[in-house]
């Protein structure tokens, strides 16, 4: 199984094979934090504002799922994505 997510806002592209790990833009290897548990994680996601209603939808329900299971739940928006960009020497 093999998985990519690319993200051309940053520059990154990500991808996972089962049994081999996961890396960014090609040879970097990503760790995971260890936590085992969705109640001891923090879930980061991000809120479809401008979507369709049935995506809205869903991202509500999904929020409202993880909100009594997960640990936190972060969408860090616009601001954040500035930020990023621009501690990395990119720009929007």
């Amino acid at each position: 199984m093999l998985g990519v997510v690319n993200n051309p806002m940053t520059g990154h592209l990500y991808h996972a094979v089962r049994g081999k790990g996961a890396f960014v833009n090609g040879d970097t290897a990503l760790r995971t934090s260890g936590v085992k548990e969705l109640k001891d994680a923090m879930v980061l996601m991000e809120i479809p504002i401008k979507a369709n209603e049935e995506k809205q939808s869903t991202a509500i329900n999904n929020i409202t799922s993880l909100m009594v299971k997960a640990h936190s739940i972060r969408c860090p928006g616009m601001r954040w994505k500035k930020n990023y960009l621009f501690i990395n020497h990119r720009f929007l």
